[in-house]
Order: structure tokens, then sequence, then C-alpha cells
């Protein structure tokens, strides 16, 4: 038999050693993990920052341009309350001139309603055709060529036809100046005055209307001259 193997021949094993990160790395470590969040942080505040900012709007008053323009726009709308107050006011004059029923005469009323339908789908085209210069340019001859044929006094099929241009014209200025003066600053404020005017329009429109024909004799078709 062969003679067990001494200490010599087996060898020492040593346990594995199990090497613990010094004090000195962890809190290099953690030192640089705050530095990354803090660059982080500051890289992304000025752009959270940027983002709430809002544009600067335009001010009414902020030159003689913008101050004729608002001035412009009020007087349309104090047109546009004119015009659509003073129809219902001349209905019974003009079903006595033409001889006709209430029925036939109020088709008048319908109109204005299609032209104010057709500029929903003409508005965006023509603004971005010919801007808000063509806007003040198309809305006004669309009425004024409605109000001429009518101081002719045609026979009456005619008028409600041409009278969609009236609702037209009216359309394109109501939808361009709204949305104009909507982005203003102060916006409120100046969309209430704006339709304040609409307001008066139409508080003052039968009121002239009717009294031209009912005191100054005039026939009815006399107010489209002022129109």
């Amino acid at each position: 038999m062969e003679p067990p193997p001494t200490a010599g021949e087996l060898g020492t094993s040593s346990p594995p050693s199990l090497t613990t990160p010094a004090p000195d790395s962890i809190d290099e470590k953690m030192a640089n993990i705050e530095k990354e969040a803090a660059t982080s942080v500051s890289t992304a505040q000025p752009q959270d920052h940027e983002q709430d900012v809002e544009p600067a709007r335009e001010r009414w008053n902020s030159s003689s341009t913008n101050i004729t323009r608002y001035l412009q726009t009020l007087l349309a709308f104090l047109v546009m309350g004119v015009s659509d107050a003073s129809l219902g006011a001349l209905l019974p004059y003009i079903e006595e001139y033409y001889k006709i029923n209430y029925t036939i005469v109020a088709c008048m009323f319908l109109s204005p309603f299609a032209g104010y339908t057709l500029s929903a789908f003409m508005i965006s085209k023509i603004h971005m055709r010919f801007g808000q210069v063509g806007i003040a340019v198309i809305a006004p001859i669309c009425k004024i060529i409605a109000y001429v044929i009518t101081c002719v006094h045609p026979p009456f099929p005619v008028i409600p036809v041409f009278f969609v241009l009236t609702g037209l014209g009216n359309g394109l200025e109501d939808g361009a100046w709204n949305a104009w003066v909507g982005n203003m600053e102060n916006a409120n404020e100046l969309m209430g005055i704006l339709h304040g005017a609409y307001g008066l329009g139409g508080a003052i429109g039968p009121l002239i209307s009717t009294a031209m024909v009912t005191k100054g004799g005039l026939h009815w078709y006399t107010w489209y001259y002022v129109m």
C-alpha cells in the first residue's frame, strides 16, 4: 500500500478573498451621480421656461395703423347691425309695394343666411390668397352690389337673389375681424366693444329706416341709398 499523501503534497488552499470597495470610491460614485443629476436639471429648466413664455400679443393702440384698423372694424360691425336689423323693419313696406303676401316676402330672411353659410366655406381660401386686405375689399363690394340692385327696386325675385351677397359680405367681415381682434391683447374687452358696435347698429337701423318711410314719406328702397 502506498503511504498517504503528506500535507505538503496536498497543498494549502486559501479561501477566496472578498474585496469590498473602499469608502473613497463609494463617495466618488455618489458625487458623480449627484453632478449628473444637477447637470440634467440645469439643462432642462431653461427649456421648460422657454415653453411657458407666451409670445407677445398685438395691441390695438400700438400704432396709428392699428388704431385705424380697429376703428374700421367697429364701423364694419355697425353697418352689419344696421343692415341686418333694418330688413325686418322694412318687410311690411316691401310687402305692400310688391303686392305679395308675408310668407313670400319673409323669404328674404333666408338670403343673408345663405350668404353667411357660403362665407364659411370661402373665408379661409380668400384670406390665404389675398390676406386681410382681400377681405376688407371683397366684403364691402359684395354688399354694395346688393344695395345698388335694391335701390333700383327690380322685380321682387331678383332682390332675394342679390341679398345673398349681403350675407356673404357680412360673414366674411364677421369671421375675419373676430379672429383678428380675438388674438389681440385685452381681447375680451375689445371683442365686447366690437359686438357692442353691432348692437348699436341693430338698434338705430330700424328706427332710421322706418322714420324715413313713415315720417319722411319716402319709399322703402330709399333706405338703401343710405346704406
